[in-house]
């Protein structure tokens, strides 16, 4: 069971798998934001209306990907937890070391289970829950670009 007002950014290109996890986390009295991509996620993030507590993101989406958007809320807003998600089995073991991840498809219980730690270890942590004024956007446009213009491992 999710903590009840909690407002989760769900951000995946499938409206099919947006529309699962919202109805999964509305059963459990959390909040539901919703984007297609993560220029939408992180406009809604600048923004900071609605302030979200969690984000959950597919990490292949077309433009500004999870990677993107992951590596940017690293850097900028730390303070904010993540639980990455793909159903692309190269990322089985995660996008980066030490970074919550949950391979699709899954069920709801493993959603729930996925979940609960990541917003354990958000608790756990003494950050500034304050944003930085940065432009997120343009910061995740610069990582896309410098990570297409770099040679293939």
């Amino acid at each position: 069971m999710m903590p009840p007002g909690l407002l989760a950014l769900v951000v995946d290109d499938e409206p099919v798998v947006r529309r699962f996890i919202r109805r999964l986390l509305e059963s459990d009295a959390c909040g539901i934001v919703e984007a297609a991509d993560g220029e939408a996620a992180l406009r809604l993030i600048e923004l900071n209306r609605p302030a979200v507590d969690l984000v959950l993101t597919d990490l292949r989406m077309p433009g500004i990907d999870g990677f993107d958007l992951l590596e940017v809320l690293a850097a900028h807003r730390p303070d904010l937890p993540v639980l990455c998600m793909s159903g692309f089995p190269t990322f089985a073991a995660g996008p980066m070391p030490r970074v919550p991840f949950l391979a699709k498809p899954f069920t709801a219980d493993a959603l729930r289970q996925a979940i609960e730690p990541v917003l354990a270890r958000a608790r756990s942590r003494s950050l500034p829950a304050e944003p930085v004024a940065v432009d997120l956007v343009a910061a995740a446009r610069r990582l896309h670009r410098e990570r297409a213009q770099r040679p293939p491992a």
